[in-house]
């Protein structure tokens, strides 16, 4: 992907003001040479839609992962080598979160986290269809 709209070595951020709705402005797009801030933010709206669901959940961050690890996660998921998808993907983007879990008295029923717990380095997968759209992958460690 071209990213020549962002600057190497220019850090875009937001303040963290806390987690209201999926344009709140959560999230750092971080330094990349592949993926523009506009691809990065589509991505990380991708993302806060599918915490929305996440009942009693707090997100406190977004942070992209890298480069490097966007482009082996799409190799792995849709690169030649690996048709996990079925279908044909453009690229891949990867992005790390942290947020705090719900209190047990809060947690859904079938919730695969641990209650009350703060978790960090939480990764997140997407793939971008070659019209642009990004599509959640996966989640979790």
């Amino acid at each position: 992907m071209d990213g020549s709209n962002v600057s190497p070595g220019v850090l875009y951020d937001r303040e963290l003001n806390g987690y209201e709705t999926p344009d709140s402005g959560l999230g750092d797009d971080g330094v990349s040479e592949r993926f523009t801030h506009e691809q990065m933010d589509a991505a990380i709206s991708v993302i806060k839609n599918e915490f929305l669901s996440w009942y009693g959940c707090e997100l406190h961050s977004i942070a992209y992962a890298s480069d490097e690890k966007s482009a082996s996660e799409y190799r792995y998921y849709a690169g030649p080598e690996s048709r996990k998808t079925g279908k044909n993907y453009a690229d891949g983007i990867v992005f790390t979160s942290s947020f705090h879990s719900a209190t047990e008295n809060e947690a859904y029923p079938g919730s695969s986290l641990n209650p009350d717990a703060e978790y960090t380095g939480y990764s997140w997968i997407l793939l971008q269809t070659e019209e642009g759209q990004w599509e959640l992958m996966t989640w979790g460690y």
